[in-house]
């Protein structure tokens, strides 16, 4: 059946008209048209409802029961909100404003749940009793009862309770509306509710087991209680049948947690706006993106469908702030706004979606690397980090993720993950026996040998490098403003850092960068290490090309656009992949590729050899001691 039809089925019902109506439905499946009594011609449209739903025409079966001027079942962003609602069990709609994601979802859920209204139950969910009861339950009675072809069964709606739904079949089924309050944290509300095997005859698509539904409404502005709900209910579903959870909201910042279940796997990036619409993210949720420059009323210059972003709208969010503006992306694009631009060296959504646990299948490397901070505002801070081969990862909502076979998705196989695991300040001293002292002892009670202990070895800082490696041992050093090491940054690479950043410092950030992109997933922040401030310190560093590539800005440079505050957490959790890099015979990428020990132990040996080289003029002295006889 076409819309067309459906429309003009919904025209003769409204009218009064449904003998006319039932006879016009016989008259296009090819039989004689002797519908003679009101019950015979309801018989039929019911017929006609229940075979559009259960052949999944949900579109069609919204243009039968309303008709265009009540729910427009055209337009692209509806038409993108029911297929992704058909087809996935946790969906996401983010999205611009007044392109119809609460009302389409609702509208959506509604017809599902008419389909088969004694087993099914639906939950919508908000942030307020009277955002919940005004925009999505009072919408789905609304829709109830504008529909031009009545249910068989009768239909029980208690404003008082927001429950809608069949008596008979218990108040556990049928539309229920629940209000969480923004300072809600602990579990309540959807908490509890299980798909169960109930049915009385067996169905020839769900089976014997009831079904349930979840539409959230403004996800942006949720607790935490209802997202841990939620989880119960991910953890049931099987397929696209029994369980089926939609979010809607409205991407106003990186930072909430609905945003950051949507991440995509490149992460959030200025240039896929005009890009990505449709995407699994690294959450696992499907994201159904809303764009209003792709609503019909905007590319027309005129309002086609009423409701939805007008033209006059968009123009007034791209003019009140430029396309840049937080509430252009938002409001008029559907995509969170970026607190830096296109030059900024890591995506604001990667340190959050890889904060998790690595699953380690045996003992770890234990990691170091400390930033000593002589000068001026900077404080010493000592990264500790495990290496070593993992199953997969749990992320910080407690998702597990397995790690695959990235030419095989289907089969599993291990990977080497750092785990970033600490960051301690450290007393900052003057003396650099001191500080080495300290280092030490630190090292040693995590089980750190010196060997895998990196240290900032720039200017003072070689006096506690240069004592380490006298009273402990080989320990790894690094002066910030060395040039780039000929080693490889991943697997996939074809040539050294030394092609590609320029100097070490470039070198170490665009390591960290290839490694906690989320589709390498060599790097994990562990959900303890509290997100400020080394969010704002990894996602704000820029960059340019240099002479012999990526060149990221100077560290006195990002000081001066942050109120000189010092980035010491990111120069540590940078050097962390910087020491695992010049001592283990594994480079991360697609496929992980193995450095053969002779190549590894020439590799080590030039680069500590390196550590030790100093420019005879240059020697520096210590409390009267030239370093060249500390050496």
């Amino acid at each position: 059946m076409t819309p067309k039809q459906a429309s003009d089925i919904h025209a003769l019902l409204v009218d009064g008209k449904s003998i006319q109506a039932a006879n016009l439905i016989y008259t296009m499946i090819g039989q004689l048209p002797n519908i003679r009594t009101e019950g015979q011609a309801l018989k039929v449209c019911r017929n006609l409802e229940k075979h559009l739903l259960d052949t999944e025409d949900y579109l069609t079966a919204a243009t039968l029961l309303w008709g265009a001027d009540m729910f427009s079942a055209e337009p692209e962003s509806v038409v993108r909100v029911f297929n992704s609602l058909r087809d996935n069990s946790k969906i996401l709609f983010m999205g611009a404003s007044s392109m119809g994601k609460t009302y389409s979802a609702g509208a959506w859920m509604y017809l599902d749940w008419r389909r088969d209204p004694v087993y099914t139950s639906v939950k919508c969910v908000g942030v307020s009793e009277d955002q919940v009861r005004k925009h999505v339950f009072a919408h789905i009675v609304k829709l109830h009862k504008a529909a031009a072809i009545s249910m068989e069964d009768k239909v029980e709606v208690r404003d008082s309770d927001m429950w809608m739904g069949i008596k008979e079949a218990g108040f556990e089924f049928g539309i229920t509306a629940i209000a969480y309050k923004q300072s809600q944290e602990t579990s309540g509300g959807i908490k509890g509710y299980k798909s169960m095997p109930v049915r009385l005859k067996r169905h020839p698509k769900f089976g014997m087991y009831s079904r349930l539904r979840l539409l959230g409404d403004e996800g942006q502005n949720w607790p935490n209680g209802p997202f841990k709900d939620i989880n119960t209910w991910v953890s049931q579903i099987d397929g696209p049948e029994k369980v089926k959870v939609a979010i809607a909201f409205n991407p106003e910042s990186t930072s909430q947690l609905v945003v950051q279940m949507s991440t995509p796997i490149q992460g959030w990036r200025v240039e896929d706006m005009d890009k990505i619409y449709d995407w699994i993210a690294t959450s696992g949720w499907r994201v159904c993106r809303l764009d209003a420059a792709l609503c019909e009323n905007v590319i027309l210059k005129r309002t086609k469908y009423e409701g939805l972003q007008t033209y006059e709208g968009y123009v007034g969010f791209l003019k009140s702030g430029g396309d840049n503006s937080p509430n252009y992306c938002t409001f008029a694009r559907g995509f969170p706004p970026m607190k830096g631009d296109v030059s900024t060296l890591i995506p604001p959504g990667w340190p959050q979606s890889q904060r998790g646990e690595a699953m380690f299948i045996d003992n770890p490397v234990m990691y170091a690397a400390v930033d000593l901070a002589f000068m001026g505002k900077d404080t010493a801070k000592m990264a500790v980090g495990r290496w070593g081969m993992a199953s997969g990862w749990r992320d910080h909502m407690g998702n597990f993720h397995a790690f695959t076979d990235r030419l095989n998705v289907k089969n599993k196989k291990h990977r080497h993950v750092l785990q970033i695991d600490q960051i301690m300040p450290m007393q900052k001293h003057d003396d650099a026996v001191k500080m080495a002292e300290e280092i030490i002892g630190r090292a040693k009670t995590l089980g750190i040998t010196s060997d895998h202990l990196i240290v900032d070895k720039t200017s003072i800082g070689f006096g506690t490098w240069s004592h380490l490696n006298t009273v402990w041992g080989t320990t790894l050093g690094v002066s910030w403003n060395e040039g780039s090491t000929s080693n490889k940054i991943i697997a996939e690479d074809n040539e050294g850092a030394d092609t590609q950043t320029d100097g070490v410092m470039s070198e170490m950030w665009w390591a960290f960068r290839r490694w906690i992109d989320p589709v390498t997933c060599a790097v994990l922040i562990n959900p303890i290490i509290p997100p400020d401030p080394i969010h704002t310190q990894l996602t704000t560093r820029r960059y340019n090309t240099g002479k012999r590539g990526i060149k990221v800005e100077p560290k006195e440079t990002w000081k001066a656009r942050n109120g000189q505050n010092s980035p010491d957490e990111a120069d540590a959790m940078v050097m962390l992949i910087h020491a695992v890099r010049l001592t283990s015979d594994v480079l991360p990428g697609t496929v992980e590729q193995s450095i053969p020990t002779r190549e590894k132990a020439s590799v080590t040996f030039k680069t500590i050899a390196q550590m030790r080289t100093i420019e005879h003029e240059d020697s520096i002295s210590l409390d009267g001691l030239d370093m060249h006889d500390q050496l």
